[in-house]
């Protein structure tokens, strides 16, 4: 059902809108017209002239206070205290996971300073063994050289040896046979010559 609104709006008052019933309507009318129902005030003026004055109703403000303080209790057990106690355990779990990473950093800094340090000194042992290695192949390489070196200046020595002799012998050889040659030739002139 509508309100009934009178022809002019300048002059609403609480009397006009009253409905059975409808105490509410009555103060917002109140309000709007600025005369509220059974109270007498010093009224503000508007900028249309007409004059304003606005109470609050203590009783319509503990009402209203009362569902409003209700919600907040039932919010506050309901949501607001398990959601901070889950954000809190979330820091406590985030803290506590910052400390147990950094330990862990730590640890592996740790680790990687005496990996790198084992390494270092399996790289200088290694590097001593090499010398070592090389050292004693290098002395094994000069003994088989100075070795195959003896053996080649006895062969080639013994070579010399058999050669001299073998041209001893050949000179020797060459010597008899030139001296046949010398008397064959010899003897052939001679016999030409007797002839």
């Amino acid at each position: 059902m509508p309100y009934p609104t009178p022809a002019n709006s300048n002059q609403l008052t609480p009397t006009h809108l009253e409905l059975p019933g409808e105490t509410g309507c009555s103060r917002v009318w109140t309000v709007i017209s600025g005369r509220p129902a059974g109270r007498s005030a010093a009224p503000a003026s508007s900028s249309n002239g007409t004059q304003m004055a606005i109470y609050p109703d203590p009783w319509l403000m503990f009402l209203h206070a009362i569902p409003f303080f209700l919600t907040m209790v039932v919010l506050h057990v309901v949501l607001f205290k398990p959601m901070l106690a889950y954000l809190g355990d979330r820091d406590k779990a985030i803290v506590g996971s910052r400390e147990d990473a950094e330990r862990l950093e730590i640890r592996a800094e740790e680790k990687l300073a005496e990996y790198e340090a084992a390494i270092a000194k399996a790289r200088s042992e290694a590097g001593s063994l090499r010398a070592e290695a090389r050292a004693s192949a290098m002395a094994k390489r000069e003994g088989s050289l100075a070795a195959a070196r003896q053996d080649a200046e006895e062969k080639i020595a013994a070579a010399l040896v058999e050669i001299q002799q073998e041209r001893d012998s050949a000179a020797k050889e060459l010597g008899s046979i030139s001296m046949n040659l010398a008397e064959d030739i010899s003897s052939q002139v001679l016999s030409e010559a007797r002839a």
